[in-house]
Parts: C-alpha cells; structure tokens; sequence
C-alpha cells in the first residue's frame, strides 16, 4: 500500500510514531555519553524477554544477557575507572566537597559521544512497530584507560533500530550497531590500515573492543562484520522499507557471525 491510500488516521499514526522514535534515539545518545545505561533500560526498551543489543562483537540475545553485561558489569567498570581518576587526580575529591553532593561517577572517566545524521524511520501500517535506520559519527574520550592513560578515538557507525508501540508509547526491541571505521586520534595516517579488523579480543591492532562491562560469554558471538576495505559495500543493517505488520520484516536481531 502507498503513502496515498492510507487513511488520514494512518499517516498521523505514522508520522507520530516516527517522531517517537526519533526521540527514543536521541535519548541513548544522551544516556549512552554520560554512561547512565540503568534509567536508559528501564526508560527506553522494551518490556518483552527477548530484546537484543548488538555490535562488532557479538550480540547480546535477551533481556538478562542485556541487564547484566550492559549494566551490571558496565557500572562496575566505571566505578572501577572512577576509583583509578581518583588515585591519578586527587582533586577530584575537592571538586566533591565544593559541589557539596555526590557525584554520579558514572560521568567522570569517558564520554561516547554519538551524533545522528540521515534517519530512514519506517513505521509500519498497523502502527505498533517501526524500524529505522541512522548513520552515527562519534568520539569517544577516555581521562583515563585500563592503563592509566589519556584516550581518544573517533568513529563512524550505523545504528539499525527496530521498535515496538506497548502502552501507547514506543521502546527498544533491538539495538544494532554497524561499525564502519574507526581508529585511535593520535593515528597518523589513520588510512594506513583498517581500524575494524576481526581478531582475538584485546589485540592492539585496531580489533573490535570486547563488550560493555568487560565482556562475557554471549549467545551469538561476534565479530558480525567483515574487516572494512577499499573494495568492501556497506554491510547490514540495511535501509528500512515500507511494510504492514512486524512480521513482513526481517528484524536488526537476525545477524549472522560473519565469516
């Protein structure tokens, strides 16, 4: 069915639905730079068991997979990185006791910041689902490293999003993110070699990182995406096309390991 023989209910259903979406969005790109994953998954996914969260590394294929290794484990790591900041730059604790409260550490140590260009948002006729798609540049800023050091890269990405309408208001039912390139900001050049190169975790050489919080074992591990080269078309997630009901699609969750 074209846009024109939809209802003017429809059309205001979809259009509505894409703003909430879009909302939905920009909202992770504020919680996910100030590292506050907890009100982000109670806030924006999903109440179904069987959300999804994925990127170079693998997928994380339910809702506790979610809540454990992008929360739990995240929290522990940036307390843990908070604790090294405080070790490193004793003036934190000043800033502290001049502010007069506590600090939500959360934000201290890194800031991953990711901005959202070109939105393809397609919701669907029946109005209870959409997917989108974004192209995502963005930075990351570390004050200090698992070694004690000063960290910066830069990145471009996509985000494939696929949404769900529950209670009259639109969540997360998958998160996928597609890394193009990416590569340290000191590295010069930085077109010398291709910074997303699939390989064991924790090499030096440009490899995918290992997930939130320091990793765990996930039900489909990655890398998902082929190495980035001269000759190379973009990879999945693809643009969302027009569709009737969730179950015309193929959802951000179906990846596959690449080989």
């Amino acid at each position: 069915m074209s846009v024109k023989e939809l209802t003017l209910s429809q059309r205001i259903d979809r259009a509505e639905g894409a703003i909430e979406c879009e909302k939905v969005m920009s909202k992770h790109c504020y919680y996910h730079a100030a590292g506050i994953h907890r009100e982000e998954f109670y806030e924006l996914w999903s109440r179904r068991p069987d959300i999804t969260w994925a990127h170079g590394f693998g997928q994380m294929g339910d809702r506790n997979e979610y809540y454990f290794n992008y929360i739990l484990n995240q929290e522990q790591d940036t307390w843990q990185g908070f604790v090294n900041l405080w070790d490193v730059y004793p003036e934190v604790k000043d800033q502290i006791k001049e502010t007069r409260r506590m600090m939500d550490y959360r934000a201290f140590n890194e800031e991953a910041m990711h901005l959202l260009t070109t939105p393809v948002i397609e919701v669907a006729e029946d109005g209870q689902s959409a997917q989108a798609l974004w192209y995502t540049p963005g930075v990351i800023f570390s004050t200090l490293n698992p070694q004690k050091a000063r960290e910066g890269m830069w990145m471009y990405e996509r985000y494939g999003a696929d949404f769900v309408k529950e209670d009259g208001e639109w969540l997360y039912l998958n998160l996928r993110v597609c890394p193009d390139m990416a590569a340290p900001m000191d590295h010069v050049p930085w077109y010398s070699e291709h910074p997303f190169k699939p390989g064991p975790a924790g090499d030096d050489d440009g490899d995918f990182p290992p997930p939130p919080g320091g990793g765990m074992a996930l039900k489909i591990p990655g890398p998902l995406f082929k190495e980035l080269t001269v000759t190379q078309t973009p990879q999945d997630p693809g643009i969302p096309e027009p569709y009737k009901t969730q179950s015309d699609i193929k959802l951000y969750s179906e990846v596959k390991t690449m080989d």
